[in-house]
């Protein structure tokens, strides 16, 4: 599966368009690790271009965007040992809006629940 809709946003493979947008929202997210006294995990580097697409070109780099098509959230993930339909997350940030972040959560918990996740 390369995309998914649900209500509010849409999730996809990230494409080489995407790959700017990933640090600026890791560095917003992280931020409010800042403002919750945890300066040392917002001060983690975004990961470098060349990783983020490392990420991409294995399928294994997503995001969520808005109404625009704007990437506002993102998750890259590992396969641990080869197995189809194992993965591990490696990192996931949401921009710190209210309504994106809340949005996000509920759809994740949907995604993984039609997988047998809980």
């Amino acid at each position: 599966m390369s995309s998914r809709r649900l209500p509010g946003m849409f999730i996809r493979l990230a494409t080489p368009g995407d790959l700017a947008a990933i640090p600026e929202i890791e560095l917003a997210a992280g931020e409010l690790f800042r403002s919750a006294g945890m300066a040392e995990v917002a001060g983690h580097a975004p990961p470098s271009p060349d990783v983020l697409e490392g990420y991409r070109s294995a399928g294994r780099a997503w995001v969520s965007v808005d109404g625009a098509g704007q990437p506002a959230a993102f998750l890259l993930h590992e396969d641990p040992d080869g197995t189809e339909g194992a993965a591990h997350i490696e990192q996931v940030s949401v921009l710190p809006r209210p309504r994106t972040a809340d949005s996000d959560a509920r759809s994740s918990t949907t995604w993984a629940s039609g997988r047998g996740g809980r």
